[in-house]
């Protein structure tokens, strides 16, 4: 028998034992990102869109229910520790961390559809419902297209409308008995907003080559700003308002310092010394969804016996005949929309574009072509992604 991994993120973009466990996360968090990035890169040439937190969150449920090697393949190719009682330790402190304020939304929630025959084992349920906060539904799988429907305006729910469709009605089969949704929405605003009338079109090179005008937003601020001579590349940090959560975009000098900055994803996330400096910002709006079925990545990362009839998760069903469930696959589909506000049509900024009389040091950051992105809260990165061409 099969279950379906899902998870589902919409941005509109705009320590005692806890901080330990958290920092113990974040350096593993890296590292995943960093392979789940690089493993894509080899079958994705355009744009790149993905979410580590939000696979970590939901394969780490899975992995409470396996066992022997196929726990051990799942925690390695997740730099999870291979201890279920730890990993539960750790999703509690982070669920906690990941929580919204007044002046942002970040809310992530987790379901498991079970279909109608299946038996879930008592300690895995609780365990969903108590450490990973998670609802649990039956649903009758052999009706595919409404079950399918059901899960769909569950995930458009959760996330306001920004995700729709996500599954099709090929995605569920008859032998589909459970499927584990996770959906992670990100709402904040800029803590420095672009105002809408110092936008204007200008031209962006999409791969380096051919242009096409797009909307461009300008500021002129201090920023945290770092440049890179070994990565030969443009550091900066837009912070968002109310919380410690950022986008740092990091621009390469030439087409050549996008590779050298793909090769070392991990790098850009620890590497930057920034330092507060004068801007003059000009960067596009964007929006961009992506959708991936992740099995062949994580196959890459090590991750082989959840996906084989050889998988053991056998603390997940009741009944022993069970055991034999095995991943049929993972799939995430991804939404954001970065303006001139952040996320909202509040604007909060200043009537002016910057500063009449610049500092003398002055940098100068034009974001016109291809360019890698990331947002983190504190060390923890939430998404990460690259803009190479533009509508």
């Amino acid at each position: 028998m099969k279950f379906l991994l899902i998870f589902t993120f919409g941005i509109l973009s705009t320590l005692a034992e806890g901080p330990s466990l958290l920092q113990e996360f974040s350096t593993g968090n890296n590292r995943f990102a960093d392979s789940v990035y690089k493993q894509l890169l080899k079958s994705t040439s355009g744009n790149i869109l993905i979410c580590p937190i939000s696979a970590e969150i939901i394969l780490a449920l899975a992995r409470i229910g396996a066992k022997g090697r196929t726990a051990q393949q799942l925690s390695s190719g997740l730099h999870l520790p291979n201890d279920s009682d730890k990993i539960e330790e750790m999703i509690t402190t982070l669920i906690d961390y990941l929580g919204s304020g007044e002046a942002y939304t970040l809310k992530g929630v987790n379901k498991m559809y079970v279909d109608e025959s299946f038996a879930i084992n008592e300690q895995f349920k609780n365990v969903a419902i108590d450490i990973f906060d998670a609802d649990i539904e039956n649903v009758d799988f052999s009706h595919g297209s409404k079950a399918v429907s059901k899960i769909n305006k569950w995930v458009e729910d959760k996330t306001e409308n920004n995700i729709k469709d996500l599954l099709k009605a090929s995605d569920v089969h008859s032998s589909t008995c459970a499927l584990l949704v996770n959906a992670l929405f990100f709402r904040a605003r800029w803590a420095l907003s672009f105002k809408k009338r110092h936008t204007e079109k200008k031209p962006f090179y999409n791969n380096f080559d051919d242009s096409v005008d797009v909307d461009m937003m300008r500021l002129n601020e201090h920023f945290d700003y770092y440049e890179s001579s070994d990565l030969n590349a443009k550091f900066l940090k837009l912070k968002y308002h109310g919380f410690d959560a950022s986008m740092t975009i990091v621009l390469p000098n030439n087409q050549e310092s996008l590779g050298a900055i793909e090769d070392n994803i991990n790098k850009i996330f620890t590497a930057p010394r920034f330092k507060k400096t004068y801007v003059k910002v000009t960067i596009p709006k964007f929006k961009l969804k992506t959708n991936y079925k992740l099995k062949q990545v994580l196959l890459a990362l090590g991750i082989r016996d959840a996906f084989e009839s050889s998988a053991d998760f056998s603390d997940i069903g009741s009944d022993t005949t069970q055991q034999h469930l095995k991943i049929d696959e993972v799939i995430q589909n991804n939404l954001i929309e970065v303006d001139e506000h952040g996320t909202t049509a509040v604007s909060a900024a200043e009537e002016n574009l910057g500063l009449e009389h610049p500092p003398p040091n002055t940098a100068t950051f034009i974001a016109d072509h291809p360019f890698v992105f990331y947002i983190k809260k504190g060390n923890i990165v939430l998404f990460v992604g690259a803009i190479k061409e533009l509508p």
